[in-house]
């Protein structure tokens, strides 16, 4: 993410911000927005930032600051009174969330759209072998208008497609260099 990403995305994020505010609405949603309309997806012509270690801090500062925000909101006796729930919601990350963290490990689920110039258009996953030559798993993939759900080595890689994939993070910057076809 470039300086001039970063200022046209604070000023999107602002304009509709103050928009949902002007309504009486949420800013959440609009943000939300925001980085759909911003983001590597449909429609193609808006999509300016691209996944990267800098979108990813900031991404987490923002959940950082989102959770202080609602601390901000609380008070002693009503976390008191919602206590029940507190408890529950503990409960329930110890024992589900944790096992979970510790069943994946550092595996990560990245949605990862398909360069219109890869080599690998027209290709099946098998031929491309992206698992073998980068550790990363093709577990479906997006396209219109129906989606692969449980993708196979026979599956095609169309254009337009996006790829839904399994993998430790560091395999990712290999992954998406061999899928522009620069590896």
């Amino acid at each position: 993410m470039t300086l001039a990403e970063l200022a046209v995305t604070v000023g999107v994020l602002a304009v509709l911000g103050l928009a949902a505010s002007r309504f009486g609405l949420s800013a959440i949603p609009a943000y939300l927005l925001a980085g759909l309309l911003l983001g590597p997806n449909e429609p193609k012509e808006l999509a300016m930032i691209e996944p990267s270690e800098v979108t990813d801090f900031v991404a987490q500062l923002g959940i950082v600051f989102l959770l202080f925000f609602l601390g901000l909101e609380f008070t002693l006796g009503r976390l008191a009174r919602s206590r029940r729930h507190a408890v529950l919601g503990g409960v329930i990350d110890v024992a589900i969330i944790e096992d979970l963290e510790m069943a994946l490990g550092e595996l990560h689920i990245e949605w990862v759209p398909v360069p219109d110039t890869s080599p690998w258009i027209g290709k099946t996953l098998a031929e491309a072998a992206f698992r073998a030559r980068t550790g990363v798993t093709i577990i479906a993939i997006l396209r219109e208008p129906e989606p692969v759900t449980g993708a196979q080595p026979q599956d095609i890689v169309q254009r337009g497609d996006t790829l839904v994939t399994v993998a430790k993070g560091g395999a990712y910057p290999a992954f998406r260099r061999s899928l522009a076809g620069q590896d």
